[in-house]
């Protein structure tokens, strides 16, 4: 970077942790236990599922589970340095680059990553690097043989290492980039699809190298492949006219504006892609492949959805950001009128805000409660069992109890409860109760559970007294009617 760079990369900077700072400071100040965060040691888990640079950022520099305020800090700034990276990238003026930086940090796409804090700060990193990768190999000039691409091909390995969608990120970046250079009028059309097929050839070669150090991790560890990414594709489970009608539907959602909550703003980008191909029209700019990477670019996040054969967890979303901030950009770009970018981009923000800490806020006063009803069932069952055991007596949570708090509005995956989640696990509950101070308790052996089902049928629901029962030397606790396993 050149010094006006650097000048220039602290003004995206400080513009994407204010516009961070707004989406996220509930999530930084106000400490909550989401699902998943109840685990201390995922090192095995993380392994076997390819997560192999998450691991090795959690085992030598950013330990097992995680830190309060420090974790989702760390998010935040890794995430609003990747915003920076990919604003400088794109080669706009400084307004307009800055336009790019807070839009990409707008959309609370990022709000589904940085509620499991167990990896929220590993997913930032993730972020930042797909930015680095993209930004190294245009710094090359699209030099595919250079130092440049090599420092490329190891940040695209080490982001796809952290959270395997970061796959795709990368690529709706190097389109958003090119499609930027060539409206531009830096490349021409010739030069702008010899960058994007060697970009393509290089993501080929990361993927690879990536496959291969999960497979010797693995191997090394012992901790096998679960198989889990190999569920998620539904092209051959669900046959091929199955699998085009789930990606059409899940991309209609979110041209129609009912994506799940906080992502629905994303039909704005299509809006904008269309509206920039009518002023491109207007201004008589006659360059077809770049008509087709206007579209190709907001079409882009949903590659993920193209590549398992329909609709993915909202967390998977990861190029939204990309998306959304290019498709808006490119249409103010357009436009040319400062004053609208500047409103435009403030309106966004504050309702990507307003849904980004409604949504934490839910996990958090789910995480109170959760706490409360653990204090409840305890004194519950010290009232009737005054001389239980919790390292003697095994406890046996039978069934899932009915989360019926009301929150001001459905948050889609948010405010769930742990005594509820998967069917009332036990291991979750367990590691709930002994992660929040309520309990330290263990369970049932698998075997012993046939005859515990047997005893809990004829026993009322939680918070019944009669819930509460002790059964062959263990404690059951009811909350729902169906047998719960791990």
């Amino acid at each position: 970077m050149t010094n006006n760079n650097i000048i220039d990369f602290r003004l995206y900077f400080l513009l994407s942790m204010v516009c961070g700072l707004a989406l996220y400071g509930f999530e930084i100040t106000n400490f909550s236990l989401s699902i998943d965060e109840e685990f201390s040691n995922n090192f095995a888990q993380t392994i076997s599922l390819g997560r192999w640079g998450h691991a090795l950022l959690r085992e030598y520099i950013l330990p097992e589970p995680f830190a309060s305020f420090f974790t989702p800090l760390l998010a935040v700034v890794a995430f609003s340095l990747s915003a920076s990276v990919f604003a400088i990238s794109t080669g706009l003026d400084k307004f307009y680059a800055s336009v790019v930086a807070v839009l990409y940090v707008s959309i609370p796409q990022f709000t589904y990553q940085i509620a499991f804090s167990n990896q929220s700060d590993t997913v930032g990193i993730a972020f930042l690097l797909a930015s680095i990768s993209v930004y190294a190999f245009k710094v090359t000039g699209y030099n595919f043989l250079s130092y440049g691409t090599l420092v490329s091909v190891i940040c695209y390995v080490m982001s796809s290492s952290i959270y395997q969608s970061m796959v795709f990120l990368p690529v709706s970046m190097i389109i958003s980039v090119v499609t930027f250079d060539l409206l531009r009028e830096r490349m021409t059309q010739k030069e702008s699809i010899f960058a994007l097929v060697k970009f393509a050839v290089l993501a080929a070669l990361s993927v690879i190298i990536y496959s291969l150090v999960s497979r010797f991790a693995q191997a090394y560890t012992g901790f096998v492949n679960e198989g889990y990414l190999d569920d998620k594709i539904s092209w051959s489970a669900a046959g091929v006219a199955n699998s085009i009608a789930s990606i059409l539907n899940y991309i209609e959602s979110y041209i129609t504006a009912t994506a799940p909550v906080g992502l629905s703003c994303y039909f704005i980008s299509f809006i904008a892609a269309l509206a920039s191909i009518l002023l491109l029209l207007i201004k008589g700019i006659k360059a077809p492949f770049l008509y087709a990477l206007v579209v190709l670019s907001v079409f882009s996040p949903f590659l993920i959805n193209i590549a398992f054969g329909g609709a993915m967890p909202e967390r998977t979303m990861t190029a939204l950001s990309v998306g959304f901030s290019t498709s808006v950009g490119m249409f103010l770009f357009l436009l040319g009128k400062k004053t609208i970018a500047i409103i435009s981009c403030i309106i966004l923000m504050l309702s990507g805000s307003v849904y980004s800490n409604k949504m934490i806020f839910t996990d958090y006063a789910s995480y109170q409660a959760d706490v409360q009803m653990a204090n409840r069932i305890m004194m519950a069952v010290y009232a009737k069992y005054p001389d239980f055991d919790q390292a003697r007596t095994p406890v046996y949570f039978h069934g899932a109890w009915k989360n019926d708090r009301a929150w001001p509005e459905k948050m889609h995956s948010f405010g769930n409860s742990f005594f509820s989640w998967d069917g009332g696990k036990n291991r979750r509950i367990m590691n709930f109760m002994a992660k929040s101070g309520v309990a330290q308790m263990h369970k049932v052996e698998n075997g012993k559970l046939g005859g515990l089902d047997n005893a809990a049928r004829s026993m009322p629901l939680w918070p019944n007294p009669g819930s509460i029962e002790m059964s062959d030397g263990a404690l059951i606790i009811k909350l729902g009617n169906a047998p719960s396993r791990d």
